[in-house]
Formats: C-alpha cells, structure tokens, sequence
C-alpha cells in the first residue's frame, strides 16, 4: 500500500473525521480529499503535468501543504518537498537540478520565489516552470471545500514572477 491510497481508504472509512487542526481552522478528511483531487486536476488540466513530472512543494509549515501533497501524488506526479528554512542559493539548486515543472508556494517566501523560479528558468533546457499558490482553508462549518476557489497561477519567466493576489 502507497501513501495515497493509505490516505484514500482513511478518507473512505471516516470522510467527517478532522484530518488536520490548524488554530482555529479544521480540515475533514473529505474536505482534504477534494482539495487534493481539485489539485490533481488542476495540475493535469491547467499546468499540462503528466506522471513522472516532477512538483515541488515550498510552503511554510501550514495544512495546505498536505492537499497539495496528495494532489501531486493523484496527478500521477513525484513530489519534491524542499525545506522553507533552505537558503534562497540551496532552493535554486533543487529547482534546477531536479528539473521541477511545477513549485507550489505562497507569497510569504518573499521576493526569493520570483528569483528563483527566474534562476531555475533561465537554466532549464526543459522548458518554463509554473509555479501555484496554496488556497484558502475552509472555515469552520463551511459546507465545501474551498479548493476550488481561486488558486492564482502564473507562467514563469526569466523575468520573474508577479503574483497575483
């Protein structure tokens, strides 16, 4: 048994079941379930991802980290999760060696995430990378799982990278 479907028999056997605490913010299996399938569309259907593609994960410590996990591996994808304490010249070198399609992050990194992503750009031979922002969480009682709400995503270029708000 793999981690997704480890994940998916949990989601199928307790779907209102709190998979994640986070203050005063709480994910139900089921809401996790759909962020993360949203993700996998997204990733397939928006970003042109297919199996074997490789997706990075650069979020701070917060629950969106972990849809986004499962939605990487529902799109058939390998995740590359990179450490948000690595230095900005360390998180360049795994955009670029590991030939990432896709990073998934959060404005929080700062003006770093457009240099990067830039620096990894202008070194890939494989083409631009996409780069993701994470969605809202879902408040407390919210009948669906706000996934599917905007999720900005911008082509990246050597230029750099304006995120949208």
């Amino acid at each position: 048994m793999n981690l997704l479907a480890s994940f998916l028999r949990s989601v199928e056997q307790t779907p209102s079941r709190t998979a994640v605490y986070w203050g005063d913010k709480t994910l139900t299996y089921r809401q996790c379930a759909d962020q993360a399938a949203w993700v996998a569309q997204h990733l397939r259907d928006q970003l042109g991802v297919k199996p074997g593609d490789r997706v990075a994960i650069w979020l701070k410590n917060c629950p969106e980290f972990i849809p986004a996990l499962y939605g990487i591996l529902g799109a058939g994808a390998a995740v590359v999760p990179i450490n948000n304490f690595l230095k900005p010249d360390e998180v360049a070198f795994i955009l670029q060696d590991g030939r990432i399609d896709v990073l998934i992050s959060e404005e929080a990194m700062g003006d770093s995430l457009a240099r990067l992503v830039a620096s990894a750009n202008a070194a890939s031979s494989s083409g631009p990378c996409a780069i993701m922002r994470p969605w809202p969480l879902p408040r407390k009682g919210a009948r669906r799982s706000c996934a599917r709400k905007a999720l900005d995503r911008e082509r990246c270029a050597g230029k750099g990278l304006p995120l949208a708000s």
